[in-house]
């Protein structure tokens, strides 16, 4: 059964629905990941924290990393998803990592997943064509034209608007 936690505060009995025992009217732990506020009235969560380990955080959201104090920090590289204040393990999309672990950019315009040596995924609506990404004919997901816009569906090696109003054809 939860047992509901209330702190004394000028005269009034107040919830303190993520902390887990008080000590002379404070909170003293909290459930994770919740930590102790400014005034030890109150768990707050601590910011872009996954898991804590005691009052450190152990994981981050992406786009952050643990630093020495146990807090989330935001990583620098700001194209980083994974990785900590020097360098990066994993990119976001249109970025590759570098022998020195950066994010660059991946030199083919349009290109999703590559290296420096070119593009291997180019982003919707384009298709690989001699090492570029080109755009997908009119309202096409694909080359082939098999896979439509909505408001489209394929008909001979193109899309073709559907009925007025229709998603699906």
């Amino acid at each position: 059964m939860y047992k509901r936690l209330f702190f004394r505060q000028k005269n009034n009995c107040i919830e303190s629905p993520h902390c887990l025992s008080f000590n002379y009217g404070h909170c003293v732990s909290c459930k994770k990941p919740y930590t102790n506020g400014r005034s030890n009235y109150t768990c707050v969560p601590k910011p872009y924290c996954y898991s804590l380990e005691g009052e450190n955080c152990t994981q981050c959201q992406v786009l952050f990393y643990v630093d020495e104090k146990g807090n989330c920090r935001r990583i620098p590289d700001k194209h980083c998803l994974f990785g900590n204040s020097t360098s990066c393990e994993s990119c976001g999309s249109g970025y590759y990592l570098n022998s020195e672990l950066k994010c660059q950019e991946i030199p083919v315009e349009h290109c999703r997943e590559g290296d420096s040596t070119g593009c291997q995924k180019c982003e919707t609506p384009y298709h690989m064509e001699y090492g570029r990404c080109l755009p997908n004919p009119d309202h096409c997901r694909n080359l082939e034209c098999s896979k439509c816009d909505s408001y489209f569906h394929p008909e001979g090696g193109k899309c073709v608007e559907n009925i007025e109003h229709c998603i699906y054809y």
